[in-house]
């Protein structure tokens, strides 16, 4: 099934999307271009969501101070 980034809006946020995306850049089972044709999205596009992604990786696993229970 061809999904496009018009299709996905309806169906979670857009940066869920790019989010999933970049996940499949990232583990490189399936090449830029084939993704590219999936999600209907330019492989460049794809490319930087997966810089992105992994510039920002970090920051997932900082601590951002104590939870407070209620």
């Amino acid at each position: 099934i061809r999904k496009t980034i018009q299709n996905e809006e309806a169906k979670e946020p857009l940066s869920g999307f790019k989010a999933r995306v970049a996940l499949q850049a990232i583990r490189r089972e399936i090449t830029l271009g084939e993704l590219s044709k999936i999600y209907g999205v330019h492989a460049n596009q794809i490319s930087t969501w997966k810089r992105a992604a992994i510039e920002n990786m970090a920051t997932a696993f900082t601590k951002r101070g104590p939870k407070t229970k209620k």
